[in-house]
C-alpha cells in the first residue's frame, strides 16, 4: 500500500473513539501468540532475500570479471607452428627437366609480451628441414635454425601508459561504482524496509482504534437502546448510535485491508510473499518517543553531501569521461612505430650441424626501421574525440543533476522529520484537550443537559484527534528513516556498519575476488 492511499484511509471520516478493550476475535489478537518481527530481523531479512539486492550483487559480481579481461592483453602468448610444404616449380622456357622441387618441414616457437608502454617484445626460434634439387634430379637437404627477438614501440597514437592502462583503469572503476551502485541500493532497501514496517505497524494501531471505537459505538447503542426504554431517549437517540456503529464497522474492514496491503509490500522488500515462516506477519507497536530532532541544518548538509553515495558515483563517470577524452586525443595523431629485431642463423646439410651452426653466429638478422599510418582526414579519431568531450559534459551535468536532486529531497526530508514532531506534539496536545471535552459531553448527557448528537460529535473530535496524532507518529519515523538514509545514520540506527552491510549484501572487498 502507498502512502497516499495510507494517508487516505486516516483521513475518513471518523466517529467514536474510547478505550474499550476490542473484541477478542480481532487480527490482532489471533496474531498475539506469534512473536513479533524486529526491525533489525526484517532487514537482515531483506538484504538475503531482496531479488533486487541479488540482481545488483551478480552485477558487481560480473564487472568484476571485467577487470580480470582487461589485465589479460598483458600476459605472455606463446605461439607454436608446424607446417609441411612441397613446391614444384616449372622449368625455364617450359622444359620439364629443369624445374625445382623441394619439401620444406617449418617449425616455430615464440613468446610475445605487451607492455604498459605500448610496445610489445617477442622472441621465439625457428627451425626448417628441407630437401631441395634444384635440377629435379637429387634431393639435396637443406637444414636452416634460427633464434630471434623483435620489438615495436609506438611513438605517437598508441603510446604511453595512460593510453595503454586505460581499460584496465575503466575496468577498476567500473568495479568501484558497481559497488557504490550495490550501496546505494542497500541503503534504499534499509529505508524502504524500515517504511513499510513503521507503516504496517501504524496500520495495527489504526485497527486497534476502529475496533475500540466500533466496541465503544456498540456500547453507546446499548445505552441509547436502555435509555429508550426508560423513555429519557428518543428514537432519534437511537438511530444516531446506530449510524455510528454501522460507519465504525466500514471503517473497520477498512482499517483490515489496510493491514494486508502493507503486509504485502514489507514482504515483497522481504521477498517473503509465500514464505511459510512468514505467514503471520506480525510487529512491533510503534514507539510512543517522539524521534529525535536532527542537528542544525548546515551541518547536516554538510554531512549528507560528504556521505553522497550517487554523488561518487557519478564522479567516478567523470574520471571515466576523462580519461575516454585523454584515449581519444592520442588516437587523433598518426601512427608512428619504431621497429627493431636481432637474430642469428645456422644452416647446413644436417639439422645438428645447423643448429650448432646457430650457436657459432654463421648467420645472423638484423633490423631497424619506422612505420608511418597515416589516415587521410582522420575523420573518424576527430569524431570519436568529439564524441568523448561531449560525454564529458554530459557526465559533468549528471554530477551537478544528481547533487540538486538530493538536495531537493533531503532538504524536503529534514523539513518534514520537524514539522512532524511539532506536529506530533501538537496533537498529543490536542487529543488530551479533546478527551476532556468528550468527557464532558457525557457528563451533561447524563444529566439531561445535553443530546445524543452533541455525544457523538464530541467523540468524533477525539477520533479525529487520535487519528491525527497516529499519522503525525508515523510521519515522523517516515521521515527520520529518510533522514538518516541521507546521511548515513540508518546503518548505525539498525546495528550495520559498512563492513556488516558489504557482508550481509555479497560485496567482496576491493582486491579480493572469489
Amino acid at each position: 500500500m502507498t502512502l497516499r492511499r495510507f494517508l487516505a484511509l486516516l483521513s475518513l471520516p471518523s466517529v467514536v473513539l474510547t478505550a474499550q478493550p476490542a473484541s477478542s476475535d480481532t487480527v490482532v489478537d489471533r496474531a498475539a501468540a506469534v512473536a513479533p518481527l524486529t526491525l533489525r530481523e526484517a532487514v537482515d531479512l531483506a538484504l538475503l532475500r531482496n531479488l533486487g539486492i541479488g540482481v545488483e550483487r551478480m552485477e558487481a559480481a560480473v564487472v568484476a570479471e571485467t577487470v580480470e579481461i582487461a589485465e589479460a592483453p598483458f600476459d605472455p602468448v606463446l605461439s607454436a607452428r608446424s607446417e609441411w610444404q612441397r613446391r614444384l616449380a616449372p622449368g625455364v622456357d617450359g622444359y620439364t627437366t629443369n624445374r625445382a622441387i623441394g619439401d620444406n618441414w617449418t617449425n616455430a616457437v615464440s613468446v610475445e609480451k605487451k607492455f604498459s608502454s605500448g610496445g610489445t617484445v617477442s622472441f621465439g626460434g625457428t627451425l626448417d628441414t628441407g630437401w631441395l634439387s634444384p635440377s629435379g634430379s637429387n634431393l639435396d637437404p637443406d637444414n636452416t635454425s634460427g633464434v630471434s627477438i623483435s620489438a615495436r614501440q609506438p611513438l605517437l597514437s598508441g603510446a604511453g601508459r595512460e593510453v595503454n592502462l586505460a581499460p584496465i583503469v575503466q575496468a577498476r572503476q567500473n568495479l568501484t561504482r558497481s559497488r557504490l551502485n550495490l550501496r546505494k541500493e542497500v541503503l534504499d532497501l534499509l529505508r524502504d524496509t524500515e517504511e513499510a514496517y513503521w507503516t504496517l505497524a501504524a496500520g495495527h494501531a489504526l485497527l486497534a482504534l476502529r475496533e475500540s471505537s466500533l466496541g465503544s459505538a456498540r456500547h453507546l447503542l446499548e445505552e441509547a437502546k436502555a435509555r429508550r426504554e426508560r423513555g429519557v431517549a428518543t428514537r432519534q437517540d437511537q438511530l444516531q448510535a446506530e449510524a455510528e456503529v454501522a460507519s465504525q464497522e466500514v471503517a473497520l474492514v477498512n482499517a483490515r485491508h489496510s493491514i494486508a496491503e502493507a503486509e504485502d509490500r514489507l514482504r515483497l522488500l522481504l521477498s517473503g510473499l509465500e514464505a511459510p515462516e512468514l505467514e503471520t506477519l506480525r510487529v512491533v507497536p510503534l514507539p510512543e518517543s517522539v524521534p529525535p530532532a536532527p542537528e542544525q541544518f548546515f551541518r547536516w548538509v554538510t554531512r549528507v553531501r560528504s556521505f553522497d553515495v550517487e554523488a561518487q558515483i557519478r564522479a567516478i563517470e567523470i574520471e571515466q569521461a576523462d580519461l575516454d577524452v585523454r584515449v581519444a586525443d592520442n588516437a587523433d595523431q598518426p601512427g608512428l612505430d619504431l621497429v627493431a629485431g636481432a637474430g642469428v642463423l645456422g644452416r647446413d646439410r644436417t639439422v645438428d650441424d645447423a643448429y650448432a651452426g646457430m650457436f657459432n653466429r654463421s648467420g645472423y638478422d638484423l633490423n631497424a626501421g619506422l612505420q608511418l599510418t597515416l589516415p587521410i582526414g582522420f575523420r573518424e579519431s576527430e569524431a570519436r574525440l568529439r564524441q568523448a568531450e561531449r560525454r564529458r559534459e554530459q557526465a559533468r551535468l549528471r554530477m551537478a543533476t544528481t547533487q540538486q536532486q538530493t538536495m531537493y529531497e533531503a532538504r524536503a526530508s529534514y523539513r518534514l522529520l520537524n514539522t512532524s514532531r511539532d506536529r506530533l506534539l501538537a496533537t498529543r496536545a490536542t487529543v488530551a484537550l479533546q478527551r476532556q471535552a468528550y468527557e464532558g459531553e457525557v457528563a451533561r448527557y447524563n444529566a439531561g443537559d445535553a443530546s445524543m448528537s452533541d455525544v457523538l460529535q464530541a467523540k468524533a473530535a477525539l477520533d479525529l484527534a487520535r487519528l491525527n496524532n497516529l499519522q503525525s507518529l508515523l510521519d515522523c519515523m517516515l521521515a527520520s528513516a529518510r533522514v538518516a538514509r541521507w546521511d548515513g545514520e540508518i546503518l548505525p540506527r539498525l546495528g550495520f556498519s559498512w563492513e556488516t552491510v558489504d557482508a550481509n549484501a555479497g560485496i567482496m572487498p576491493a582486491g579480493k575476488r572469489e
